[in-house]
């Protein structure tokens, strides 16, 4: 999973040269999928791919994760082919707007997937609890989490793997955190104490998730132990166990805006 990000690093690296986008004012989060497992059936590189991948995806948000883009009104922001991937390059930046994107995806039919998003309260500076402030929401990161997991469960099975000897894995990367403060800034009603600050500029946590685990009784277990590793680097804050089952609940259920 480190070559498919690294790989996947260089691309989105390439494309924002070519793109002459200014890539340096804003901190993201990455994560790497491969599906481990028997499969029923072989994908190609070919529309029917990409047709299917938006079919089964559970669309847990608004905008979600390994979103297909085919319908766009931009053509920059469509899928393309380079080597052996589907890669979408999403930019949308207005000074005016509330809901600014960079994102960048890569689809493989051999199980590899991958997403990269700018830190939304990088790019959406005119939000009043960010101003010039170096930030990381703490809710944000249970969100994605929960939804980048649900996603790549539900297409490994949309995908033909086989139930019972198939495992989804995923590397978790958090990046340029050095000195941002763990903030609400999803949920301004609740109110953290101030100074709780990362020295420490990246974050890793890998995950393997079975098929057959019922999501909705045991996925927020994994998403706890992936975000242990983020969240300790915040002093004295204790992500609680039983927060985030409740809000792997209201996401899987689809009463959480996202």
């Amino acid at each position: 999973i480190e070559k498919l990000i690294s790989d996947s690093n260089e691309r989105f690296n390439d494309e924002s040269e070519k793109r002459k986008i200014d890539i340096r004012d804003h901190g993201y989060w990455e994560v790497g999928l491969i599906i481990d497992g028997k499969i029923n059936k072989e994908h190609n590189l070919n529309d029917l791919f990409i047709s299917l991948l938006n079919s089964v995806n559970p669309k847990y948000s608004g905008w979600p994760i390994w979103l297909i883009t085919d319908n766009f009104k931009y053509e920059n922001a469509k899928p393309y082919v380079f080597d052996d991937f589907y890669e979408e390059f999403i930019y949308w930046i207005k000074k005016e707007s509330f809901y600014n994107h960079i994102e960048f995806m890569r689809f493989n039919p051999k199980g590899k997937f991958y997403q990269r998003r700018a830190y939304e309260y990088d790019i959406n500076k005119d939000r009043a609890i960010v101003r010039d402030k170096r930030v990381i929401d703490y809710k944000l990161p249970i969100l994605r989490t929960i939804e980048c997991m649900g996603v790549g469960v539900a297409l490994a099975k949309g995908m033909g793997y086989n139930l019972n000897d198939t495992k989804a894995n995923f590397l978790f990367k958090w990046n340029d955190l050095r000195d941002r403060e763990l903030v609400s800034w999803t949920d301004t009603s609740i109110n953290l104490i101030e100074g709780r600050k990362s020295k420490q500029n990246n974050i890793d946590s890998f995950c393997s998730i079975p098929l057959n685990i019922p999501l909705e009784e045991k996925l927020h277990e994994f998403v706890y132990d992936t975000l242990k590793s983020l969240y300790s680097r915040f002093r004295e804050f204790s992500l609680s166990k039983d927060y985030v089952k409740e809000i792997a609940l209201m996401v899987l259920q689809r009463r959480m805006s996202l």
